[in-house]
């Protein structure tokens, strides 16, 4: 019996440590409901930028909101009112950090909706140091692109049923950022046809097809003319249109609408947790300490019957 009392007591502790134990954690989780404990990484221009890291504090805007903070990465020309765009700290912030002059190009890396407001966010770097910008995104233009193009021509699109033969017989094949685009990017030797897949395709005035790269090694989102694989003298028959204003495809949250859960009701719940972890110190050991009232009792009456026997047992 004593055994049992003990293994009993021993499991109960054990939960019972687990169950005090989750409480803080569980406070600690729901005031970090908005905030993730990471640091982001930022994209830059160039390839050297883009291999660059930089952290930032806990308390930022994008940490805390990161769940409603969309990814946009695409290229954009500031083209403020007053001839300038003014960088703030945080959409929710007066904090203006920098000025950014018209006509410059700037990679927007993310997008989110505040009080009726895009904002964008621009990872800006110096001499291995990091900084983010928020920017209105009505005061830029966005720059021609795969999406642009892919937003002009989407009934044209259609899907690829070919097996890659072009490519396979080329063994190289020249990459562009859209199809009649003013000059391709990059070349691509060696081209190993299972590493890719063709997402849809198109086909221009002249019956070329042209299909578009969504991933690759060493990079993605680029079309490359399946009817002439290797020709990077195409002619350019979409040059790319002026900068427009860029108007948002998908479904922002508004930020500044969302209620945060208040301290108060953390608070309760913790009590309650707290509470809850004394109730069942009561109910699960006072059965444990009757048992052992018990035991004490049934060898309190078991010794007068021992010494009982005891005495017969001598006469």
């Amino acid at each position: 019996m004593r055994k049992n009392i003990r293994a009993k007591k021993i499991s109960l502790a054990f939960l019972l440590a687990i169950f005090l134990l989750s409480t803080p954690l569980l406070a600690i989780f729901l005031l970090k409901t908005s905030a993730i404990i990471a640091p982001i990484t930022a994209r830059a221009d160039s390839l050297d930028e883009a291999d660059s890291e930089f952290t930032i504090s806990e308390d930022d805007f994008f940490l805390r909101n990161n769940e409603h903070i969309l990814y946009l990465g695409r290229f954009f020309i500031t083209n403020g009112a007053d001839g300038f765009v003014s960088a703030k700290e945080a959409p929710d912030s007066d904090n203006e950090i920098a000025r950014l002059e018209n006509g410059n190009t700037y990679y927007i890396q993310n997008s989110c909706l505040y009080d009726g407001q895009f904002w964008g966010l621009i990872p800006i770097y110096e001499e291995h140091m990091g900084a983010l910008y928020w920017v209105r995104l009505d005061e830029f233009l966005v720059i021609y692109d795969y999406i642009a193009f892919e937003e002009d021509h989407i009934d044209e699109l259609y899907q690829y049923t070919g097996s890659k033969e072009e490519l396979k017989e080329a063994g190289a094949m020249v990459l562009w950022s859209w199809p009649g685009a003013e000059s391709p990017l990059r070349v691509i030797d060696g081209v190993n046809t299972n590493s890719f897949g063709i997402e849809y395709v198109y086909m221009d005035k002249n019956g070329r097809e042209w299909g578009f790269i969504r991933y690759m090694y060493g990079g993605g989102n680029n079309w490359v003319c399946l009817s002439d694989p290797l020709n990077p003298e195409l002619p350019a028959f979409n040059p790319a249109p002026a900068p427009r204003e860029w108007i948002s495809d998908t479904a922002h949250t508004d930020i500044a609408q969302i209620k945060k859960p208040p301290g108060t009701f953390i608070i309760a719940l913790v009590s309650i947790l707290v509470i809850s972890s004394v109730v069942i110190i009561h109910i699960f050991w006072k059965p444990n300490n009757e048992n052992a009232n018990k035991e004490n009792a049934n060898k309190e009456n078991a010794e007068p019957e021992e010494s009982e026997k005891t005495e017969e047992n001598n006469d």
